[in-house]
């Protein structure tokens, strides 16, 4: 089942090659479609990702750790 993770904000020590590598390894998302996301969080935009539910977690947990502000979207 597939699940809605969004992207809220970020910090100034935002590790952004780690995120775009989580959204490219478990959200499987394209490299280029990685990168796009993360330049709208740097750019300040709330972003939504579809993701697998199994990885949501995952994903989340990483986000937060790599510097970025997440929730699960109910």
């Amino acid at each position: 089942m597939m699940k809605k993770i969004r992207f809220t904000g970020w910090n100034k020590n935002m590790n952004k090659i780690e995120f775009i590598h989580i959204l490219n390894e478990h959200a499987r998302l394209s490299l280029k479609e990685s990168k796009d996301i993360k330049d709208r969080i740097v750019n300040n935009e709330i972003i939504e990702v579809i993701v697998d539910e199994e990885k949501m977690d995952l994903i989340i947990s990483d986000a937060i750790k790599f510097g970025l502000y997440v929730e699960k979207v109910t």
